[in-house]
């Protein structure tokens, strides 16, 4: 199943992009993808701890399973002040 990648901050920085799409096995998760990231692009495992997700604009745990043609969203907390 085709699942479309929007990286922000961090994230963006680590993948070197800020759109992509992946083909996910069904019934994998947020956390699945993110492994299968951390696998090509290293420095991404030190941002694992701290990530958040939006699936299709929602916030959702990690462990959300994906669907087909879904938008996921990967950023670190930002501050501001």
């Amino acid at each position: 199943m085709l699942v479309n990648l929007l990286a922000f901050a961090g994230v963006k920085d680590a993948l070197g992009t800020g759109q992509r799409s992946l083909d996910m096995k069904p019934g994998a998760t947020i956390e699945d993808l993110i492994e299968r990231l951390c696998e090509s692009s290293p420095e991404l495992m030190d941002l694992k701890v701290s990530l958040r997700a939006a699936l299709d604009q929602e916030f959702v745990p990690l462990d959300t399973p994906l669907f087909a043609g879904c938008e996921l969203a990967l950023f670190t907390p930002v501050g501001g002040g």
